[in-house]
């Protein structure tokens, strides 16, 4: 049985474009206490990111930065900035699912280690 599930696993990766990027910055730096990290996907793409990956022979989209709503959440007392880090990873999930169904590869410019949770989220949920 597992092996069945892991064979039609499988076989859902054949049907992407690897050929096909999309590009998602997320200038975000709350889930931890160094500033400027935020700037990232301006300074990256600034340096040429689009046009080096073009030039790789990829069809690459991108879809910008994401904004986001700061959610009221409750529960962790050590964690700084929590409905931020909860908020932006919610908006980042949903558009790591969009890219992905639009056949594309998701490549997510930050920000900080925080946009992981948001990353892997909008992958498992597609």
């Amino acid at each position: 049985m597992n092996t069945l599930r892991r064979m039609q696993s499988i076989s859902k990766l054949g049907n992407r474009n690897y050929g096909k990027v999309g590009v998602i910055g997320v200038p975000f730096e709350k889930g931890q206490h160094k500033k400027g990290v935020a700037h990232g996907p301006e300074v990256i793409r600034a340096a040429g990111l689009v046009q080096e990956l073009e030039s790789l022979g990829l069809d690459v989209r991108d879809y910008g930065d994401i904004s986001y709503k700061a959610k009221n959440v409750h529960g962790v007392n050590n964690m700084s900035h929590l409905g931020d880090v909860a908020g932006c990873n919610n908006c980042l999930s949903d558009q790591v699912q969009k890219v992905l169904k639009e056949g594309r590869r998701v490549l997510t410019i930050g920000g900080d280690h925080s946009l992981g949770v948001g990353t892997i989220d909008g992958h498992v949920k597609v």
